[in-house]
């Protein structure tokens, strides 16, 4: 099976987090991983492509016994997931990685909600905005025209200007409009292609030099690094495969040069400029405790939180300025001409 079809074949965060769940909980019980995926599959609707799925792989399983070996030839499972049930196969920590698993591909569905709706919420207000702006120049613009002309005088001024340019909307301009709409969701279709084809979160490059984002996603893969007990170079290696930004990519490669050279873990990454303040503290206090794949999934998940604030905040503070403008235009459509059209009527 080639790679593109893998990566068209990729399941979902939501379907990989609890079914990294389920197996870690699986493992936990005792039973055999043949078991878990047997368990999974009767829970499983019947004709459903998870179905056949686990069905695949539990014929696999049975005979090489290797779970990420039978992940692999689903085709629906993501590259990294895959290298990581594999070195917890390799390494005993299976039911330890599966958990920051679930954790990472939850976190990740976050993300790419939280990103979706702070790139096409405003869009989708400003496309509603600019369709009902048009809707009065090309519809009720002649109206007042008429009413105008029933009165025996010409429209002039804004509301001229107003009614020339519902007029051209109306004949040549609502084409043009209507193709930078469909340019508009064949970029956004792009952008989520490429984001998915690449395994990244989609619009994540949309929105301008969001490193918190790229610094989320680093914690987290650094987590399942750290509880799979590969070495920090491997780790840091893993991350700089990540879509991340080539700023943020260019730090990780300062930071697994500084850890090369002997420096430790949070060393490198203050020296890289990764993480600072508190963050770091709470790494070297980690690195003294031996809990660094608890401490970055933590800081993950803080991460997550500031992140889904900021896109509340800033989407808080988006909505009422475009309903403010879409008002404000209205009226003063509205207010052109039929403020003239009372003065005229006052005078009769």
């Amino acid at each position: 099976m080639s790679e593109k079809k893998k990566v068209r074949n990729i399941a979902s965060d939501l379907y990989l987090a609890d079914w990294s769940e389920q197996m870690a909980q699986v493992l936990k019980s005792g039973l055999t991983i043949e078991d878990g995926l047997e368990l999974i599959r009767d829970d499983t609707d019947t004709g459903t492509k998870e179905r056949q799925m686990l069905d695949q792989m539990i014929g696999d399983i049975s005979i090489t016994g290797d779970l990420a070996d039978a992940m692999e030839k689903t085709g629906a499972f993501p590259t990294d997931m895959i290298r990581m049930v594999k070195l917890g196969e390799r390494t005993g920590n299976l039911e330890r990685i599966l958990y920051n698993l679930k954790s990472q591909y939850e976190r990740q569905y976050a993300l790419r909600k939280s990103v979706k709706n702070a790139v096409l919420y405003p869009i989708g207000i400003s496309v509603v905005m600019v369709a009902l702006i048009s809707v009065i120049l090309i519809f009720v613009m002649p109206v007042f025209k008429r009413a105008y002309a029933s009165l025996g005088i010409e429209m002039s001024g804004v509301s001229k200007m107003l009614f020339d340019l519902g007029n051209w909307l109306g004949n040549t301009g609502l084409p043009i409009m209507i193709g930078i709409l469909v340019l508009l969701f064949g970029y956004l279709l792009y952008q989520r292609w490429r984001s998915s084809k690449e395994g990244g979160i989609p619009f994540d490059r949309l929105l301008k030099d969001y490193e918190r984002l790229d610094a989320c996603q680093f914690a987290g893969v650094m987590a399942l690094c750290f509880s799979g007990g590969i070495t920090i170079e491997e780790g840091l290696e893993m991350t700089m495969k990540m879509h991340a930004s080539p700023a943020f990519l260019k730090k990780i490669e300062a930071c697994k040069g500084y850890c090369e050279e002997g420096a430790r873990f949070n060393e490198a990454v203050r020296r890289a400029d990764i993480f600072n303040g508190r963050i770091l503290r709470r790494i070297q206090m980690a690195e003294k405790t031996a809990e660094m794949d608890v401490t970055m999934q933590e800081i993950a998940d803080d991460l997550q939180f500031q992140i889904d604030q900021d896109i509340d905040n800033k989407m808080g503070r988006v909505e009422p300025i475009l309903i403010g403008v879409l008002t404000g235009i209205s009226a003063l459509i509205l207010l052109s001409v039929m403020l003239p059209l009372l003065g005229i009527m006052g005078t009769l």
